[in-house]
């Protein structure tokens, strides 16, 4: 159709219909609707890098301990939750406990481990510590293993692109056929370019989504954090729902034992009397983001 409406308008260009008012009312329509839909789909583009970019943005601060800014890591920097909800590496935790009961073993049995309280270097929320509890004691946050594995030795903030914004340029009423014939054609164009465009915004969302799965989604429903995020002492997040399916037919009052729904997980998870899961808050903090 376009190809035909361009043969149409060369055709015309030293025809007798040259002069035709039809003519050029239907090339003047058509070079306004061209302009909107570019300007529609580069807003489409403007809107697709930004979200990629907060995105972005959002994933590293959820890989990142926010104790000592590094990434987290299998070995010493292993990813675990506080009492708070918020995820430190296991390396600060230690230094964390070690400055608290340093002062104290002083007066102690060196070989024992007084319960203590250190804060979160997040929210500064007081977490406690019972006699002998050590950093491994914090349940792992696998869910952001798994996704270290997703951006492993990757830089995930890639350089922005410019957004070149779109100048208007519009008719001036009097332009020849082979002025309007010309602009037709970079506007067909331009249209082309800001498609494919728009097309390479979207997968690359789509990839940097596919690759932080594990932190965006529930790994029981595979359905995205609607609410809150709950984690297993066995280090596994769920959402609301099926964590309330997993602890039907329980009662808080009373001490509970659950099978985490993961099948390569052996482990089981007991809560006493009173006692909640943990939420993982820096999970639920990215899914709001991302929205």
């Amino acid at each position: 159709m376009t190809q035909r409406f361009l043969d149409e308008v060369f055709r015309n260009l030293n025809s007798n219909m040259a002069d035709n008012p039809d003519i050029r009312t239907r090339i003047s329509r058509t070079i306004a609707r061209l302009e909107r839909n570019i300007a529609h789909t580069h807003n489409n583009v403007q809107w697709f890098r930004n979200r990629r970019r907060k995105l972005q943005e959002n994933i590293t601060r959820c890989i990142t301990c926010s104790g000592c800014a590094n990434r987290f890591n299998c070995e010493e920097r292993i990813p675990r939750i506080l009492e708070c909800g918020h995820t430190v590496c296991e390396h600060c935790i230690k230094e964390l406990l070690e400055q608290k009961r340093g002062p104290i073993r002083d007066n102690l049995d060196s070989t024992i481990l007084p319960a203590v309280s250190i804060e979160c270097p997040k929210c500064t929320f007081i977490c406690r510590f019972q006699e002998s509890q050590t950093e491994q004691f914090s349940v792992e946050n696998i869910s952001v293993m798994i996704s270290l594995e997703s951006f492993l030795n990757t830089n995930i903030l890639d350089a922005p692109e410019p957004i070149l914004p779109i100048e208007a340029d519009p008719l001036r009423g009097n332009e020849t056929y082979q002025e309007l014939h010309q602009k037709l054609e970079m506007l067909y164009d331009k249209e082309e370019d800001v498609f494919v465009n728009k097309g390479v915004e979207e997968n690359r969302n789509k990839n940097l989504q596919n690759r932080a799965f594990s932190l965006l989604s529930c790994l029981t429903c595979l359905k995205a954090y609607e609410n809150d995020a709950f984690v297993l002492k066995c280090g596994h997040t769920f959402c609301s729902d099926c964590l309330s399916r997993l602890f039907a037919g329980t009662t808080k009052d009373q001490p509970t034992t659950v099978r985490c729904p993961i099948i390569i997980c052996p482990r089981t998870s007991s809560y006493q009397a009173g006692e909640n899961c943990l939420k993982n808050v820096d999970l639920i903090d990215l899914r709001t983001c991302e929205r």
